[in-house]
């Protein structure tokens, strides 16, 4: 993401114009879900995607519109194969198009005796519920702070006018078999805009700090881009709104309005065990999917940052004694990657202690048995053994460095998805 803000800070002092497309929702098959995003100019795109093939073409048309018109809107994009029928009529909802007719209850116009700041709209799309379930719905006494909108769309919210973006109230069929639905914002940001300028520099300092930090963008109803660093909310927003944001990006509702919120800083760290021809192998992979690395080793001369200048940090530290030095996180992933069993063991054991989301270890089915067999004649139960993911990776018959360190990677991204 950081890549993102320094496009978009490069083309504005360059005096070019931009379109922001971002997918904010989706319902059933989509190829990307909220919070991915395609930085357009007049001269076409500069950075990232929305889901390439027909969904991208339309999208790129809607990104020259918008420079032309120098205004924002929000598309429906309809992933089927029309057979030529007119689509359903949509209502809006913060520049969405929804299927359903308002009920009389509108989404966020909460009683006076409740004022919830964000409530779940995720789930399976199903038929229009009663007009009662919306934002209204909780107790006096409950007061939320900020919870996801996003995730799958719900076929029924009530209608809320756009301020200043427009809709397709039709949606758009791009011609896709994916059988789903993405609703994407295109926001227009012009190159003299001090405020969006001023949010990707503070983005880009933040990121290169590793201090965390979070995208907001709207409230769609009337568009802005925002960095949330817990200091300076939105105009409007109170700061108890943006507390407890979901993990995944996602819809929250915030000081009466809807915004994506997106973390720019993923949490957890990846702990690598080793500097050897797979962890180095391991770690671009790894932080070309958006993974944090740091990597541990007590021999020198594979304690270099050389050999990892995509690691965020590499550390010499004993084997034996590295969780006294650092401290897990219920985020955190640890690979283990030494070039012996005594070294493997030593990190297993403190691994083991530790309240980790993820344990690896690399080694072959025999090694595996080995330590498993040692851990257990160490006090260790078979809940805990059962924590390690041994032998590391997907099994895809991975043989070269290059090629295990696509299994690992692909299991990281197996176990982060459950978020």
């Amino acid at each position: 993401m950081k890549q993102l803000f320094q496009t978009m800070l490069r083309a504005m002092d360059a005096g070019e114009n931009l379109v922001l497309a971002s997918v904010v929702r989706t319902a059933g098959s989509t190829p990307r879900g909220p919070g991915a995003h395609m930085l357009w100019s007049a001269s076409g795109p500069l950075w990232g995607t929305v889901g390439g093939g027909p969904g991208e073409a339309q999208a790129m048309a809607l990104c020259r519109q918008v420079l032309q018109a120098r205004t924002g809107l929000t598309q429906r994009f309809l992933l089927g194969v029309s057979d030529g029928s007119p689509q359903p009529p949509a209502q809006t909802l913060g520049g969405f198009p929804q299927p359903c007719p308002p009920p009389s209850e509108t989404l966020g116009r909460s009683s006076p005796s409740c004022q919830p700041s964000a409530q779940a709209l995720g789930g399976s799309p199903q038929p229009c519920p009663p007009p009662l379930e919306t934002l209204s719905g909780p107790s006096p006494s409950h007061q939320p702070s900020a919870q996801a909108l996003g995730g799958p769309s719900q076929p029924h919210q009530p209608s809320a006018q756009t301020g200043g973006s427009q809709d397709d109230s039709r949606g758009q069929d791009v011609g896709a078999v994916c059988g789903g639905e993405m609703w994407v914002r295109f926001q227009y940001i012009a190159c003299q805009d001090a405020a969006i300028g001023e949010a990707a520099a503070r983005a880009v300092a933040r990121l290169e700090q590793r201090l965390p930090c979070w995208l907001l963008l709207g409230p769609l109803e009337g568009g802005g881009l925002w960095i949330w660093d817990g200091q300076t909310p939105p105009p409007g927003v109170p700061a108890a709104d943006l507390a407890n944001l979901p993990p995944r990006p996602g819809l929250i509702r915030a000081g009466g309005g809807l915004y994506l919120a997106q973390s720019l800083l993923p949490r957890g760290q990846v702990y690598i065990f080793g500097g050897g021809h797979v962890a180095q192998a391991l770690v671009p992979v790894l932080t070309g999917v958006d993974f944090r690395c740091t990597v541990i080793e007590d021999r020198p001369q594979f304690a270099s940052p050389s050999l990892f200048p995509a690691a965020e940090e590499v550390r010499l530290l004993p084997l034996d004694r590295w969780l006294d030095r650092i401290a897990v996180t219920p985020w955190d992933y640890l690979c283990v990657m030494t070039p012996g069993h005594e070294r493997d063991m030593d990190c297993l054991v403190q691994a083991l202690r530790t309240p980790a989301r993820y344990i690896g270890m690399m080694g072959s089915r025999r090694k595996v048995a080995f330590m498993q067999a040692s851990l257990a004649q160490r006090g260790f139960a078979p809940a805990d053994i059962a924590r390690i993911h041994t032998p590391i990776g997907l099994p895809i018959q991975a043989e070269t460095p290059a090629e295990i360190a696509i299994s690992i990677a692909a299991q990281l991204i197996q176990v982060r998805a459950q978020d």
